[in-house]
């Protein structure tokens, strides 16, 4: 059998798979952090110790890019379709870095601060 190859997830196609949702950062089987996808690519994103960021999305070229309120950036990742999620790799000017393996969850999220009601 010929393995199948991950897909690089186009904006729509991403929109479409996180829109409403949670997803779940992992990366070498560590809880990384975890952002809501809330429409229109707005997001917030919360670090493993809980502090909570405003954001938003933008396609360029395959990556994907985010910039969040008080963090530098923007920060761009390529994302592939994998069994339960995706596979988000991070992508600067050196190239492909670190592999995050991403899960989607419908439960809500939860900030401890700093931006905690944004």
């Amino acid at each position: 059998a010929t393995p199948v190859l991950a897909e690089t997830l186009s904006a729509e196609a991403f929109d479409a798979l996180t829109r409403g949702r949670t997803v779940i950062y992992n990366i070498d089987g560590q809880f990384h952090g975890m952002e809501r996808h809330l429409g229109d690519r707005r997001v917030e994103w919360a670090f493993a110790d809980g502090d909570c960021h405003a954001g938003r999305w933008y396609p360029e070229g395959e990556n994907i890019c985010f910039v969040y309120e008080n963090l530098d950036g923007p920060q761009c990742w390529q994302f592939l379709s994998a069994p339960g999620g995706f596979l988000a790799t991070f992508v600067d000017e050196a190239g492909p870095g670190s592999t995050y393996t991403a899960q989607m969850s419908d439960a809500p999220m939860t900030c401890s601060g700093p931006m905690v009601g944004v």
